[in-house]
């Protein structure tokens, strides 16, 4: 299911996409377009549907899935187009370096400028690229592209940042799936202070450190609960040697 803070990263996504394959549908010379050009085409689209659908309960593996998916991607379309040249695939590496510098959003647009920006200088220089209407179509994929790894790094940072805030708190917190009630995380206040190893933690679920008795004012709880930081009551759980907390 789709997140609410997801939705850049795949809107941005989209952008790269529908840029990659106009850049290979558009970018070759001849007419019609070549059968290998329509599958990769087809075959990304139908990447992209089924990557989206998938069930990803960390949001770091929907993001390190969809850069890898990308990437690859980006690199089979631009073997595939005979119009990609050395400089080219100079500028795109260049995008996945410069998108690092952007750690805002006013940086990230200004650094995305920059590459396309220096491309379209270079490029330029030959009036023949005016002329040439796939030469022009590098120019918003090296846009988007820079703005889609910039995103993606400030969401590694991001997200870096914030475990290192919760795996200092002194309090026992966990983090769990929302429809398993599987633990995803735990940090040391809760590995010190239930006696579980972190291993043990992540093979257990919610109900795992409730008494029995506890079970079913849990559930009712989670029921009627919304899905944000809220207080919902107290409960009782026990630890590893069945003392109750």
């Amino acid at each position: 299911m789709e997140k609410a803070n997801d939705r850049p990263l795949i809107h941005l996504h989209w952008a790269l996409i529908v840029s990659l394959i106009y850049l290979i549908v558009l970018g070759h010379p001849a007419a019609p377009v070549p059968a290998a050009h329509l599958l990769y085409v087809a075959v990304l689209l139908g990447g992209s549907s089924v990557i989206l659908r998938l069930p990803f309960s960390r949001p770091e593996t929907f993001g390190a899935t969809l850069v890898a998916f990308d990437t690859i991607s980006a690199l089979l379309g631009l073997a595939l187009n005979p119009s990609t040249s050395q400089d080219f695939l100079i500028g795109y590496f260049l995008c996945i370096v410069v998108a690092s510098l952007g750690d805002s959003q006013g940086r990230l647009a200004g650094a995305a400028l920059l590459v396309a920006g220096t491309y379209a200088i270079w490029l330029f220089q030959g009036r023949e690229a005016f002329q040439t209407s796939p030469m022009l179509l590098r120019l918003p994929f090296l846009f988007v592209a820079t703005v889609f790894y910039g995103v993606v790094m400030q969401r590694v940072r991001g997200e870096h940042q914030y475990r290192q805030v919760f795996e200092a708190s002194p309090r026992p917190i966990r983090v769990y799936d929302e429809s398993t009630l599987q633990f995803l995380a735990v940090y040391d206040a809760a590995v010190r202070d239930y006696g579980y190893s972190r291993g043990e933690f992540l093979a257990m679920t919610l109900k795992d450190i409730r008494p029995e008795e506890e079970l079913p004012k849990l559930l009712e709880t989670l029921s009627r609960v919304p899905s944000r930081l809220t207080l919902a009551g107290q409960f009782r759980h026990h630890r590893k040697d069945g003392t109750v907390i």
